[in-house]
């Protein structure tokens, strides 16, 4: 930057200097700002104790030094400068210094020609060290860019970081800089432009522990961490020698942590040489921090918004739920998933072109109006209904529809996710059917199995018991009239009585065993399985001496003794069996009976018109049992029945 100032509109002669020496004298020495009288062609006649000092020569030195040594002539704008003095008689310039030692550092320079009292050309020019301000001024324009690209929603953090610490590395010359990320208990590399490949490799992963280099024990203790010296520090024993090999002596780092006092990362420096910050390094690296806070935060936030939309979006589109969005006032569809365009038949496009009534049949509207108005009056509407919808073909579906009220896109909505439940729903209807057919079949089969032995006990009342008690009223009537056989006929009836009275208990307990009320279901058993053998020629196994039958209710014992003894009678009457064996176990909270025999057997996919069978059946499923029947003509048949003991 060059500014010049005419002397005065019509001339551009030398100013003349009038000043005393001693003024002149006491002036530059007591100038901050370097000071040197020179001759046009910029040999130095004069100088002061801040040139000294900014630049590093002594004064007998800077007699022997040209322009060209303390200024950097390779900028275009110092030539255009000296014109401009040459011209106008002053200038000012910022340009780049350079030090005895070579550094170079930025200065403002304010030149003046004038005449001294031999008339002879002079120039008084005072140069100024600005690099704390340019410093701040490069601080500021670095941060307004690195802020602006930040707040690009397509920018990566990773692309924002790496400028950010390449434009800090281009103001303090040496300095390497490197962010690493925290996740979970380990360090990982965030960006790091300058830092050599093989060291980030190696320490990539670090575990954040006490003694664990300057980054891992920064991020551990949330302190800065100032290591000068990498080679004998304490800190650095198990992660030197990688420092060491890539020539890196130093190492600062610097917790960055967040609002909620949460560690993002850490902001390290590095030099290649043994160092300590600066206050000009510590200012950069405070402002630094403060920057690294907000760019992580905000991007972070951003990422993990972006990721939340991104996972909404992926969960609407996928949920396999139909979900549709609509307007509450206008009623009008404002957004919907794959799976309700998949289900409805309708584009996207046309769908929204929709007001929710157009897939609600006539003859639910008004209900739906209802619930509308319900939504409106109470501004809350969170409801389960099973209602019939309209697809794009006219078929109708039946939907389950859970309906939520929310604000989108600043309106008040509504949020459908509906479940087509048409199969589920007719399948429903259907086992209802069934039930009803099957608790039909029951009972029927309990009707018919009532009246089977309602007809056997009139045969039995009626051929048997009936048949004695005749015979034994002849018997006294005639014992009434004949005086002579009285005592024998009288005997006769008596016999005769006492059989009835025996067929009568035989029907009793055929009926319901007194012995399954007073001594249980095992020995109820028992006696139906001797009384068989006692007139039936069929050999009977029995297989229950380790079932305990006291976790059994009566209605279970109850069913259980009237399926055997309606299998026994089965094997008996149809099967022409030799013998039958009979199990009962008891495992894994279940009771199980098996009854096997060696008869003729059956086809068990023909069409059975017995009853007995059929009784078996329903007396299971009354008490929830399974039943299964193997059989085949010729090989006999195993009935086996599984109930869940209470």
């Amino acid at each position: 930057m060059i500014n010049s100032y005419p002397i005065s509109p019509s001339s551009s002669s030398p100013i003349p200097f009038n000043q005393t020496e001693e003024k002149y004298k006491v002036l530059i020495q007591q100038s901050l700002s370097a000071f040197f009288l020179t001759i046009p062609d910029g040999t130095i006649l004069e100088t002061n104790d801040a040139a000294i000092k900014m630049f590093g020569y002594s004064a007998e030195e800077f007699m022997t030094v040209t322009r060209q040594d303390i200024i950097d002539h390779t900028d275009s704008n110092v030539p255009e400068a000296l014109n401009e003095r040459d011209k106008y008689g002053v200038v000012k310039i910022e340009t780049t210094g350079i030090k005895k030692n070579g550094k170079k550092f930025p200065v403002e320079i304010f030149s003046i020609l004038f005449t001294n009292t031999e008339g002879e050309i002079r120039s008084s020019t005072l140069v100024t060290d600005i690099t704390e301000p340019h410093r701040l001024r490069e601080l500021e324009r670095i941060e307004k860019r690195v802020l602006e690209i930040n707040a690009r929603t397509n920018s990566k953090i990773e692309t924002t970081l790496s400028y950010y610490l390449k434009e800090i590395e281009k103001i303090h010359p040496g300095m390497i800089c490197s962010v690493l990320q925290l996740r979970g208990n380990s360090l990982y590399n965030w960006s790091s432009p300058s830092l050599p490949k093989n060291y980030s490799k190696a320490i990539e992963g670090v575990i954040i522990a006490n003694n664990t280099g300057s980054c891992g024990t920064a991020a551990y203790k949330k302190e800065k961490v100032i290591v000068a010296d990498i080679e004998n520090d304490i800190r650095w024993a198990n992660y030197k020698e990688y420092a060491l090999k890539e020539g890196l002596r130093s190492c600062w780092s610097f917790p960055v942590i967040n609002s909620k006092n949460d560690v993002l990362g850490t902001f390290a420096i590095y030099y290649k040489e043994i160092k300590t910050p600066s206050k000009e390094e510590e200012k950069t690296i405070e402002r630094a921090k403060n920057i690294l806070v907000v760019i992580l935060e905000n991007k972070m936030s951003e990422e993990l918004l972006k990721t939340s939309v991104e996972s909404y979006k992926y969960l609407f589109n996928n949920n396999p739920a139909s979900i549709i969005i609509w307007d509450i006032d206008d009623l009008r569809v404002v957004e919907v998933n794959e799976t309700a365009i998949e289900l409805y038949g309708y584009s996207r496009e046309e769908f929204l072109q929709l007001t929710v009534l157009n897939i609600y049949p006539a003859e639910e509207q008004a209900v739906f109006a209802e619930l509308i108005n319900h939504a409106k009056d109470n501004g809350l509407i969170k409801k389960t209904m099973k209602w019939h919808h309209i697809t794009k073909s006219g078929t109708k579906v039946i939907m389950e529809i859970s309906s939520h009220s929310i604000t989108y896109n600043g309106k008040k909505a509504v949020l459908a996710l509906g479940n087509n439940v048409t199969e589920k729903v007719l399948l429903e209807n259907s086992l209802m059917e069934e039930r009803k057919i099957r608790q039909q079949q029951i009972t029927d089969a309990v009707i018919t199995g009532q009246e089977k032995e309602r007809v056997e006990i009139g045969q039995e009342l009626h051929d048997n018991i009936n048949q004695i008690l005749a015979t034994t009223k002849l018997y006294l009537e005639y014992a009434l009239t004949q005086k002579k056989f009285r005592h024998k006929l009288v005997n006769e009836s008596k016999i005769l009585t006492e059989k009835a009275m025996m067929e009568i208990r035989k029907l009793s307990n055929s009926l319901l065993p007194p012995s399954l009320q007073e001594i249980g279901l095992l020995e109820a058993l028992n006696d139906l399985v001797k009384n068989i053998k006692t007139v039936n020629s069929l050999k009977i196994i029995t297989d229950w001496d380790n079932f305990l039958e006291v976790s059994l209710n009566k209605k279970l014992k109850l069913t259980i003794f009237r399926i055997i003894q309606e299998q026994l009678n089965n094997i008996i009457k149809h099967a022409h069996a030799k013998h039958a064996k009979i199990s009962i176990t008891q495992k894994d909270g279940q009771v199980c009976l098996r009854i096997e025999d060696d008869g003729v057997g059956f086809d068990t996919n023909q069409r059975r018109t017995g009853v007995g069978i059929k009784n078996i059946i329903s007396r299971s499923e009354v008490n929830n049992g399974k039943v299964s029947i193997q059989s085949k003509p010729g090989e006999g048949c195993i009935i086996a029945v599984c109930f869940t003991a209470d």
